[in-house]
């Protein structure tokens, strides 16, 4: 029994090894579907036979086996409609589903190609509408346009079809200009899309114009025809101007103009002629997310995109991976088309669609922006533009921005709408922002996160600010990816209101904080929660989250938030508050505060009499951010340590009244009461004034203000100088009596002049 099972196992595998397969592998093109057929050696010997839809392979050989299976995965049924099979007769059937030929051809030895394409037939010239009978001119007649910037003109091209051919296809782009739109149905749609887009801006802006009583309108019956001279056009005028200039304009001054009107025709004209425009804008067929999704389900789209990746030779085909790129774009799958398109070669890798995937992934553009001055197109180009941060210009850039997004696909639409929003906002459109999302809002009342900030940033630049706390709150309140993002806005609108959060919404923002810790959020979340605790007044657990992002994310990331919680001690806590956190969290180390908080805080420390911390914190400060507010604060130290000198130093170039008031305060330190007195007699503080004179010998003006002690003053010095020479007749006893008089009204007038001038202890 065993021999008899050997001998049907080696009887089994002669069979298998004499028998030669002939594999087909398909792939379909523009134009044509393509069968590659692997023969069993360069020998083997081939022929292809038939007409009309039936075509007949055959192949030379014995026990062929023909493996056809993978053909349909790869191609439609739209030109080979049937394979059939004949391994006896070593034969391959093929029916076609349309009148078309197949062409055939050996290529490396052992692979036979199979070309499938319609048959010959004579071209129909397409009917071009009126915005495409543009007249061609001559060579001679463009130099003698009004305005010498047309483009040349475009020749007719060769309608008859061109022989199939096996040669490598050639990359036209890098060639020049495509062929003549009339050859090409599609081509003919689309140019004449752009040229009609073009005419309908062109009308508008006539008729703007035209309301501005820039233009007037005129009937035809106005036109009359000028007589051509000599080598020059034909010119017109109407019944409201005079003669018309002959020849171009600015033949002879060198000076060139040009309008709406002829901006539009070169764009016309090198929409003919296929290239981008005179604007240098990304051709819209480059961005025609449209036409990306397909018109099959899901599934059966994307596997029919994944089985054309590998070619009919098993090598990887760049134009079916920017296929599937372009579909997973359409789709909102930025992360998987971006994986695709790292596989194509760079050479070969279109950056619009790097960027296109990158902007439907997060909504911002990382490395190069393909996009990037393209803001002034009206076209596809300005919506895309626009998405990634490009400030529009002009009406009919934004125009073309809004068109564009009321053609995407709903998903995509509504995926894009609050990403196009915010950076509308961003660049001051906020009128155009709200328009873009009430168009998605009107089609899909149920709205993402996403959305939800979009209007509440609308709301806020709009002044609505309730409305966009509602917005924030209801988003920060919802189990959603966006809620730390809606919480950190939240809070930050709170921050620039100053109002207190509710109790929940600083534990959200704890546990928040926690929770993303390592991710993406983190940063931003403890910012935020550190201005809750400083909102609820909080102090110390603020600093301590400050503190936290200097171990996190880096001490100059803690510079801000440090010095926002350090303002507020400043403006709401109590003296003692304030030197207990600028002691206890090192405040006037160098580099701890941002300037500004520094100075406040300085100027704060020395009204409350810390000279040795006030020095700490001005000593620390760059001399590049030297301001006078910070003169005026070394002057004021110059002054509490004595040294007048260098207080009018400090105070050289600063102006105003409270550098006035220093300087004089520095010169009757110094003694000079006198010069003191002049500035503040200047100033108008004519009290401080006569002070100032009377430390200086002169008492003349202490009867000037008004107060009855100066006035005493004033009279027992001129009785005192009247006394100086007594009179001989009075005695000893008599002069005795007078000085006690008078020492006691000294004593009552120096005392009441003492409480009038009160001078404060020293603080502790």
């Amino acid at each position: 029994m065993t021999r008899h099972l050997l001998a049907v196992s080696l009887i089994a595998l002669s069979s298998a090894v004499s028998a030669e397969t002939v594999s087909f592998q398909s792939g379909e093109h523009e134009g044509f579907t393509r069968l590659v057929a692997t023969l069993p050696s360069a020998e083997t010997e081939w022929q292809i036979s038939g007409q009309g839809r039936t075509y007949t392979i055959t192949v030379e050989g014995e026990d062929l086996i023909f493996d056809t299976d993978d053909i349909f995965k790869r191609i439609p049924r739209t030109r080979l409609q049937k394979v059939t099979t004949d391994p006896a007769s070593g034969s391959v059937r093929l029916d076609l589903a349309c009148d078309c030929v197949v062409e055939s051809a050996r290529f490396q030895n052992r692979h036979v190609i199979f070309d499938i394409r319609k048959g010959e037939t004579e071209p129909q010239p397409l009917p071009f509408s009126f915005a495409l009978n543009l007249p061609q001119e001559t060579q001679k007649q463009s130099a003698d346009i009004r305005y010498p910037t047309w483009a040349s003109p475009t020749p007719v091209g060769d309608f008859s079809k061109p022989k199939p051919t096996l040669q490598p296809a050639i990359n036209q782009t890098a060639l020049g200009p495509v062929a003549d739109p009339g050859l090409r149905l599609d081509i003919y749609a689309r140019d004449n899309e752009q040229v009609s887009r073009i005419a309908r801006q062109v009308i508008d802006q006539i008729d703007r114009a035209q309301d501005q009583n820039l233009l007037t309108g005129i009937g035809d019956e106005a036109l009359e025809a000028v007589p051509a001279k000599s080598g020059k056009h034909t010119r017109w005028q109407t019944a409201q101007t005079g003669t018309v200039q002959d020849g171009p304009i600015g033949e002879d001054t060198h000076v060139t103009t040009y309008n709406a009107l002829d901006m539009a025709a070169q764009e016309i004209a090198a929409v003919l002629a296929g290239r981008n425009g005179t604007s240098n804008c990304i051709a819209d067929d480059r961005l025609d997310i449209e036409a990306w999704g397909g018109s099959e389900e899901f599934s059966t789209e994307l596997g029919r995109l994944r089985s054309e990746l590998v070619g009919e030779f098993d090598l990887t085909s760049s134009e079916a991976m920017a296929d599937l790129a372009k579909f997973y774009i359409a789709q909102t799958f930025g992360t998987e088309a971006l994986q695709i398109l790292r596989n194509i070669p760079a050479e070969e890798r279109d950056p619009a669609l790097v960027s296109m995937a990158q902007l439907v992934e997060a909504g911002t553009i990382t490395g190069v922006n393909a996009f990037a001055g393209q803001g002034h197109c009206a076209s596809n180009a300005a919506f895309w533009a626009a998405l990634s941060g490009q400030p529009l210009t002009g009406k009919a850039a934004m125009d073309g921005a809004l068109t564009t997004l009321t053609g995407l696909p709903l998903p995509l639409r509504e995926h894009l709408a609050p990403f196009l929003s915010n950076q509308l906002v961003e660049n001051g459109h906020v009128e155009e922002a709200a328009m873009v999302l009430n168009s998605v809002q009107r089609t899909s009342p149920e709205q993402s996160p996403e959305f939800a900030l979009a209007q509440a940033a609308v709301h806020a630049e709009l002044g609505e600010e309730e409305k966009a706390v509602e917005k924030l709150e209801k988003v920060a309140s919802e189990n959603s990816s966006m809620a730390p993002a809606a919480l950190v806005e939240l809070i930050a609108v709170h921050t620039a209101q100053n109002r207190v959060l509710p109790d929940e919404t600083v534990a959200l923002v704890s546990a928040l904080a926690v929770e993303h810790k390592a991710g993406m959020m983190g940063p931003q979340l403890r910012i935020a929660h550190a201005r809750a605790r400083m909102l609820s007044q909080d102090f110390e657990s603020a600093f301590e989250v400050v503190d936290e992002i200097a171990a996190l994310d880096g001490a100059d990331a803690a510079l801000a938030p440090r010095s926002e919680v350090s303002r507020a001690v400043l403006n709401n806590a109590e003296d003692f508050d304030v030197i207990h956190f600028t002691v206890s969290e090192r405040l006037s180390d160098p580099e701890t505060l941002e300037h500004g908080t520094a100075l406040s805080l300085a100027q704060r420390m020395l009204d409350l009499g810390f000279l040795d911390q006030t020095k700490r914190i001005v000593q620390a400060m760059r001399p590049e951010l030297s301001s006078d507010d910070l003169h005026l604060l070394k002057a004021r130290v110059a002054l509490a340590e004595n040294l007048p000198r260098r207080a009018e130093a400090e105070l050289l170039s600063v102006d105003g009244a409270q550098a006035d008031a220093l300087r004089a305060q520095a010169r009757s330190k110094a003694g000079d009461h006198t010069a003191a007195a002049e500035i503040l007699r200047a100033m108008g503080d004519t009290e401080k004034a006569a002070f100032e004179a009377w430390l200086a010998g002169d008492a003349s003006e202490l009867s000037a203000l008004q107060f009855e002690v100066y006035e005493r003053i004033e009279t027992m010095m001129a009785s005192a100088e009247a006394d100086e020479q007594p009179s001989a007749q009075f005695g000893e006893l008599h002069k005795n009596r007078d000085l006690l008089n008078g020492s006691i009204n000294a004593r009552a007038v120096l005392t009441e002049l003492l409480e009038l001038h009160r001078i404060s202890g020293p603080s502790t």
